[in-house]
């Protein structure tokens, strides 16, 4: 059986310790579905994820002059990669803000040289098996797991 839940925005679900932030470009500004995807961070104890749809540079940029913006940034520490990690979806002013302790890109088999954006840099990396990663990609790792249980930092796990 499958459930499925129909948001009332006069009545939102409330999901308690959980905050949700929410931020988009404007139309006409511009006109292209990337640059008008929504972006959201969720934030759930020391788990601070943002999840930016197909933004592209352009877009990124122009979010980037919110100072609001920039704030939910400091606190990020999950970064999933927009536009599924290719070049267009890549702004490297994001990171003036934000150091993740993980990037994550969820992708397919590389099809296209613009899925070779290099995010390692960015990030603090998190303890793997006898070392440590920086990237995870559903390409590579399988299903990946977000989870917190009371008391610990959050943990990340893959199917592989």
């Amino acid at each position: 059986m499958i459930e499925t839940y129909t948001a009332d925005a006069t009545n939102p679900p409330e999901f308690p310790e959980i905050e949700f932030s929410t931020f988009y470009n404007d139309y006409p500004e511009f006109e292209d579905t990337n640059n008008l995807s929504l972006v959201t961070f969720l934030h759930y104890k020391d788990a601070h994820i943002i999840f930016p749809g197909d933004l592209e540079k352009p877009g990124w940029n122009a979010l980037l002059q919110s100072q609001s913006f920039q704030e939910h940034l400091k606190r990020t520490n999950i970064f999933i990669a927009s536009h599924h990690g290719r070049q267009s979806g890549y702004c490297p002013d994001v990171f003036d803000y934000c150091l993740p302790e993980i990037v994550i890109i969820s992708d397919d088999h590389i099809q296209y040289e613009t899925q070779e954006t290099e995010y390692s840099s960015h990030a603090k990396g998190i303890s793997w098996g006898k070392g440590r990663r920086y990237v995870l990609t559903t390409r590579k790792d399988g299903m990946i797991t977000i989870s917190q249980r009371p008391g610990e930092r959050p943990a990340v796990s893959t199917a592989k």
